[in-house]
């Protein structure tokens, strides 16, 4: 299972039913493609990307339910709680992920989910898209996350856990991700239930 599939069986599990959610850095759509079979009833599907390209490919395909070409650092254009959860999956790594997470906190009223490598890891930006958004410009740990409320999830990058744990003591944190959670106060209690570690959720069993 590649870490991606990982990433997301703890994301799909800490969306409610019924959701509006709203995904920030959406890039080619990969995680907007898995929730969409993972998590069925989802109500609203919305992608936000600052790099055009993106969005001129996502807007001609099913996907999401709208497609925005905009700053994830100022989503000026949608009101306080207007989504039921926000997620920032390898994004905040990128540009100034406290007024990101701000951000999705204020348009969101249930939860917002972010996943981040553990620690600063510097990256040149090189892509095949060339995409000059895409060099890492900052790190966060899992400290940094408990301070502003949010529970936490390691999740190793490699298929095999004796592997991860070699590399990370050669090279520690360089090859797992952070999955990072808060929950805002919510009428629905499966969202409690899920508060407390996505990988124990009794509430949905997807693979």
């Amino acid at each position: 299972m590649s870490s991606r599939e990982k990433d997301h069986i703890y994301i799909a599990k800490l969306i409610p039913r019924n959701a509006s959610v709203l995904e920030v850095g959406h890039g080619y759509g990969y995680t907007g493609l898995r929730l969409r079979h993972s998590n069925p009833d989802i109500q609203r599907l919305v992608g936000v990307d600052i790099y055009q390209p993106y969005c001129s490919v996502l807007s001609k395909l099913a996907i999401y339910d709208d497609v925005v070409n905009c700053d994830a650092k100022d989503l000026f254009r949608y009101p306080d709680k207007s989504f039921t959860v926000g997620l920032a999956i390898q994004v905040i790594e990128h540009d100034d992920g406290d007024k990101i997470l701000s951000e999705l906190e204020r348009v969101c009223s249930c939860r917002v989910i972010a996943v981040t490598p553990d620690g600063y890891h510097p990256e040149d930006g090189k892509t095949r898209d060339q995409n000059p958004n895409s060099k890492h410009q900052t790190g966060y740990d899992a400290k940094y996350f408990v301070e502003r409320g949010y529970k936490t999830r390691y999740i190793p990058r490699s298929r095999s856990r004796l592997i991860t744990l070699l590399k990370n003591i050669l090279t520690p944190g360089r090859h797992r991700d952070i999955i990072a959670w808060k929950t805002c106060p919510y009428y629905g209690e499966d969202a409690v239930i899920c508060n407390e570690d996505p990988g124990k959720c009794p509430r949905r069993n997807r693979k």
